[in-house]
């Protein structure tokens, strides 16, 4: 992997491990696609040789999947009772 690649792939690492961001804000904070962002913190960063950082950023992917879930059923929840509020005072 060519140095520069593997900086990067870090550093998504790093902000995923230690901020806790998602690959949404990572990509948006550094101007690479979601794409890139996940491959790099999946794939790419195994192979520098960083398990340490590989595994923290696994256990953030698999928390924010958890969570995702819930998050939508929460916005689908708030967008029906809006919509019932609405109704009920027209």
């Amino acid at each position: 992997m060519k140095e520069g690649m593997r900086r990067r792939v870090v550093t998504h690492g790093l902000m995923v491990a230690g901020q806790r961001l998602t690959l949404r804000e990572v990509a948006k904070r550094t101007g690479y696609s979601k794409c890139t962002v996940h491959i790099d913190v999946t794939e790419r960063l195994q192979k520098t040789h960083m398990h340490n950082l590989a595994q923290e950023v696994r256990k953030v992917l698999d928390h924010h999947k958890n969570v995702r879930a819930h998050r939508g059923g929460e916005s689908t929840k708030r967008y029906w009772e809006e919509r019932r509020h609405h109704r009920v005072a027209t």
